[in-house]
């Protein structure tokens, strides 16, 4: 079945082990055949023959004996892989199975032989070999351990003493027993095996191995990159072996104060908090778990781990975090433990002041400047926020916490703060990180608005106000964030509080409209202002005295003759919003904005083509819009209008709304009847004008130009602005019109 390689080809071959005799010849040949079959610039025909050579090897009855020979011969790092993945195929396929015990027995002896002869830096292997030996070992565990197997694990660590290669063996070698066995991640896991592997080495071994660990983990200065494998591999097991093998309940505790240690150096850190993380979260009964979390004394430990200067990390937020869910997770479940008791409510009070405990490193960990550091504690809080509602259902339960819940509020606000570089049209992979953290942002925040709602109240109007105050110095990222959490706090409060005229968000809403933020420099600013006003429509409806206010910001330099087009073509839309929203409160002034609307809209067209979406996709569009849509320095508002804004024409959106908020108006009780009429002849010539000049072409076929004008001149617009008036207003205005 070995292939005959011309010798033309040896060039192929590389290096090859030479033995004596018969194997020596096929061995020559063997892996000139192995090493053409993984060159994929050989010739095809020359790859093809090696191939089906090597193919028939594989099904011929000595397959295993060669292969075996082959993998202690060979010195060719790939021929050894080779050999290896045929004798996995083996073991998966059944044919192990059909072998003579004698011969199984011979196949695991030769093996582990094999893996004896490992142990000094010169018989390291290749990642890839050592990783496929630990594969095909795991192959045989499934299926003979611990029945014909039962000393495996006795007979692997009997290797570590030969040295770091025998180590590093055995470390894969667990680690693939995780991943091949244990974890129900794989498509192959079976649960009756998992149990069977699991139970045997919780009766054989876990005590030695657990013991080899706390050895590797010693060589921590000499061997790091061991000790490093070490961590990772402990951290797979922890869930599920005997907790005291790792954290006993009393000193010493060898294996923490060792955690612990490698938390100050960096390349231990994030394996070392990866244990400790696996530690604190070991499935347990909640009143076992609180007893195992005090014994090992974890928030104060991480606590002075943090104030010696060790820097947050992602894995150590995520430990911190998960110390504090866990907390958490024991005082929920010890305050609705039932039937109630007095030792179940001391135990409630003890979690929930350890949490309060741990909450500083929390919001520390949250404050941090990078975001991957931030984003780990999100989890909890959100959990934190949802569950206090129901563990702290009294003002003054939840008293206990509201230091904690105004830090938060403060550390979210800084934290929503856009990077003063940020570019809004063009996102990089950066910003769209922080956009979407900031979404997760608003949604705690607003959770924190349901949970205390005065709190959060009095926290928005002090930084609102604050901003306010310096809003010509203030950089405008600040101003926006002040905004933004105006904007995001209505959801998080129930209508009456908006509608309040004593309480808290109508003085926010008049101190916002007595401000400049409607004309501040930055078009996020201007945008954030107008969401505002829409979001916040029932404020006008209970205080209609300042609608004229809000109005007029809507149709001057502010609004509707604002410079940049972005705020300009999203203002129609809002414009459109706000007057549906508050018609039914509205002055008759409301009437005189008509006048300012049809100035804009008696422009003649562009003679740039307008976009060739519909209208109504292009409102769709502007509804979706976020509230701001700039980039910082000189492109930090967008492009802006070449020459006076009151100059230029309205795009077929922009017009279509316009026309729409004019019908509302007209059509609504506001003023009479003859001055109706007025407005709506001076709305409709020019439009109904520029039809008949329209229609004067003729039916030739229309140029260019003059499509671009027929969707210009927007009939149907102002035909529906002229239903919408007739059907609120009397026959007398839309025959006059």
């Amino acid at each position: 079945a070995i292939c005959c390689i011309p010798r033309r080809h040896a060039a192929y071959r590389g290096g090859c082990v030479q033995g004596k005799g018969t194997m020596g010849s096929a061995l020559h040949e063997f892996e000139s055949a192995v090493l053409l079959s993984f060159d994929q610039t050989a010739p095809a025909h020359l790859r093809d023959v090696a191939l089906s050579s090597l193919e028939a090897l594989k099904l011929s009855s000595d397959s295993i004996s060669f292969c075996l020979q082959a993998l202690g011969i060979t010195g060719e790092a790939c021929v050894k892989f080779w050999c290896l993945q045929v004798l996995v195929d083996v073991v998966r396929q059944s044919r192990y199975s059909t072998l003579a015990e004698g011969e199984q027995a011979a196949l695991r002896a030769s093996l582990m032989g094999w893996a004896q002869t490992k142990g000094a830096p010169q018989t390291d292997e290749a990642p890839y070999v050592k990783n496929k030996f630990a594969q095909l070992l795991v192959a045989l565990l499934k299926v003979d351990f611990p029945h014909k197997w039962p000393h495996f694990f006795e007979q692997l660590l009997g290797t570590l003493q030969n040295g770091p290669v025998a180590i590093d063996f055995f470390l894969r070698l667990l680690t693939s027993v995780h991943e091949e066995v244990v974890s129900s991640d794989g498509s192959g896991f079976d649960a009756s095996v998992a149990a069977r592997i699991k139970d045997g080495m919780r009766d054989r071994c876990l005590p030695q191995v657990a013991d080899a660990w706390l050895s590797i983990l010693q060589l921590h200065e000499s061997a790091p990159e061991l000790a490093v494998a070490c961590l990772h591999t402990i951290h797979l097991y922890v869930p599920w072996i005997d907790i005291n093998l790792v954290a006993p309940p009393h000193p010493p505790r060898r294996f923490l104060e060792l955690f612990v240690a490698f938390l100050h150096e960096p390349q231990l850190h994030e394996n070392s908090c990866l244990c400790l993380t696996e530690l604190v979260g070991k499935r347990m009964d909640a009143s076992a778990k609180l007893e195992h979390l005090d014994s090992l004394a974890v928030v104060r430990l991480l606590a002075n781990v943090a104030a010696s200067g060790v820097a947050l990390s992602a894995p150590f937020a995520a430990l911190v975090a998960a110390v504090s869910l866990e907390l958490l997770d024991c005082w929920e479940r010890l305050a609705l433990r039932a039937p109630p008791s007095a030792d179940g409510s001391n135990l409630s009070a003890s979690a929930s002041s350890s949490l309060r405990a741990a909450m500083p490193l929390l919001l520390t960990c949250l404050s941090s400047p990078l975001l991957e550091v931030s984003q780990c504690t999100m989890n909890f809080l959100h959990a934190y926020v949802g569950r206090l509602r129901k563990l702290a259902p009294s003002r003054d339960e939840l008293s206990a916490h509201e230091e904690h819940l105004q830090q938060l509020l403060v550390g979210m606000a800084r934290k929503s703060v856009h990077p003063a570089d940020y570019c809004f049209e063009a996102e990089d992979e950066a910003e769209e990180a922080f956009t979407a953290y900031r979404r997760e942002v608003a949604t705690l925040f607003k959770g924190v608005a349901r949970v205390h709602g005065s709190l959060a109240q009095l926290f928005v109007r002090s930084t609102l106000e604050t901003t306010l105050d310096a809003i010509e110095s203030a950089p405008w990222a600040h101003v926006e964030v002040a905004l933004w959490l105006l904007f995001q706090l209505g959801e998080g409060l129930p209508d009456a509080a908006i509608r309040d005229k004593e309480g808290v968000f109508p003085l926010m809403m008049t101190r916002l409209l007595s401000s400049s933020a409607s004309a501040h420099p930055h078009q996020a600013v201007q945008l954030l202002y107008f969401e505002i006003i829409v979001r916040y429509y029932r404020f006008f409806l209970a205080q209609p005295q300042y609608l004229h206010t809000a109005l007029s910001s809507f149709l001057d330099g502010r609004g509707l003759r604002n410079q940049r087009l972005a705020v300009r073509s999203r203002i129609c839309y809002l414009l459109l919003r706000f007057v549906k929203l508050t018609l039914k409160a509205a002055p008759p002034q409301f009437v005189d904005a008509v006048s300012s609307l049809s100035l804009a809209l008696s422009l003649s067209p562009s003679d740039e083509p307008f976009p060739l979406e519909e209208p109504h996709l292009a409102n769709e569009r502007a509804a979706a819009a976020p509230s701001g849509a700039a980039c910082s320095g000189e492109r930090a508002n967008g492009p802006a209008l070449s020459g006076s804004p009151e100059a230029l024409p309205l795009s077929a959106a922009e017009q279509l709304n316009l026309f729409e908020v004019c019908g509302l108006v007209l059509g609504a009780p506001l003023a009479q009847p003859r001055h109706v009429a007025e407005l709506l002849e001076v709305l409709l010539t020019p439009p109904l004008d520029r039809l008949q000049r329209l229609c004067e072409v003729g039916l030739s076929p229309p140029t260019a130009h003059e499509r671009q004008h027929r969707r210009a001149a927007h009939p149907h617009a102002a035909g529906g602005l002229r239903a919408r008036a007739a059907s609120d207003s009397s026959d007398e205005v839309f025959f006059a019109a």
